[in-house]
């Protein structure tokens, strides 16, 4: 089946957003899921930072029980997401609460398919691999990168085969997402940066693939705008409608990848991950450039909006110029927001090419990517990103 003549554009998840939201309407939300008693998933540095309490008084103030796990880690592994699932079943839960990254609100989607479904989390890995319906997840994401509060997919890490892996399916979206910047304003210049690049990354690769649409387009495009306006304010000081914009632009880069999937930056990273458990949004941020300057002839015309997008003045340019600027311009942002540009300063090993590359050419994401990669075209992007 050709990939332009069919198209499916999904979206279940509501979304409820603006300053201070999460801690007004957080309780209600998950009582109209139908929750009784909330299993909340969340990380130690999202406790310490004092974002979980305003969630669990909402709760509270809904006359709803809780239970909170903080045991997330970053890019959470399979006995972070069975021991999270014990502990709901210890404490009677049957509705779940994601506050944090895209960890977090991965785990949480793994463990609401346990709640119904039972046993362990490797047992659903794959496409639709569960039966009964997870139970009611409300996201509330505090970065500004995955968009996972609006995908159908969890990734988690499995460290005996160094892979990460994914359990998929359009009932795992969260049925509810709170976007709430003040949740974003104690977040560390760095991790913001990061986020950052992993939304905009995730908005330049949905707006590239072949299996993009004017639906999903529209979505990436608006993507790039408002992160080209707001993550250099949003780094430099919290601003807090700048983290609000960044929030939204997340979020939308995550409805467009979710429906056109994404590129050859995936393709490598969902491997990097699992083999070396480096930052994702580091890892794409290095990537980016070298990606973008791979796949410019396959696209030029895009990649001239992208510059656009991003605040260029290209009206005076060839085509081909205005696209080489996108790529410019993206390798400007990084180097203000003082991200690390090199795979080798992140800890990846060169010897390891082989199997990412061997690996990533299986990836799904290869077949949308706007210009057909071989092994070699791989190696050379790792190489000069190295």
């Amino acid at each position: 089946m050709e990939l332009a003549k069919v198209s499916r554009f999904g979206m279940n998840t509501r979304i409820v957003s603006g300053p201070n939201v999460a801690e007004k309407v957080t309780g209600e939300e998950v009582a109209a899921l139908g929750g009784k008693k909330a299993f909340v998933v969340t990380d130690e540095g999202v406790v310490a930072a004092g974002l979980v309490q305003p969630i669990t008084d909402s709760l509270t103030g809904q006359g709803m029980e809780f239970a909170v796990y903080d045991g997330v880690q970053p890019n959470p592994t399979t006995e972070v997401v069975d021991a999270g699932y014990t502990k709901l079943r210890e404490a009677g839960c049957d509705s779940v609460v994601a506050i944090g990254g895209g960890s977090s609100i991965d785990a949480a989607k793994a463990i609401a398919v346990l709640v119904t479904n039972g046993g362990k989390i490797l047992d659903y890995e794959g496409l639709n691999k569960f039966t009964e319906l997870p139970a009611p997840l409300l996201a509330i994401p505090t970065t500004c990168g995955t968009g996972s509060e609006v995908t159908h997919g969890a990734v988690i890490s499995d460290k005996k085969r160094r892979i990460k892996t994914i359990v998929a399916g359009v009932a795992i979206r969260p049925k509810v997402a709170i976007l709430d910047p003040t949740l974003l304003v104690t977040l560390p210049s760095p991790i913001t940066a990061a986020t950052g690049l992993d939304a905009l990354t995730h908005a330049i690769e949905s707006y590239l693939s072949l299996a993009g649409t004017p639906l999903t387009d529209a979505l990436s495009l608006g993507a790039v705008e408002l992160i080209g306006q707001n993550l250099r304010r949003a780094v430099a000081n919290n601003d807090l409608d700048a983290l609000g914009d960044m929030l939204m632009a997340s979020t939308m880069a995550g409805m467009a990848f979710a429906n056109s999937r994404l590129g050859i930056i995936h393709a490598i990273t969902d491997i990097l991950g699992g083999m070396y458990d480096v930052p994702h949004g580091v890892a794409c941020a290095i990537l980016l450039p070298h990606a973008m300057r791979f796949n410019l002839i396959g696209a030029a015309g895009k990649f001239a909006r992208i510059a656009s997008a991003m605040g260029e003045i290209t009206e005076w340019l060839t085509p081909l110029e205005a696209a080489e600027m996108a790529v410019d311009t993206v390798a400007s942002l990084i180097y203000d927001l003082g991200l690390p540009t090199r795979l080798r300063d992140i800890g990846v090993e060169e010897d390891g090419f082989s199997t990412v590359v061997e690996s990533g050419m299986k990836s799904p994401h290869i077949p949308v990517n706007p210009r057909r990669p071989t092994p070699d075209d791989l190696m050379s992007v790792l190489r000069q990103a190295y």
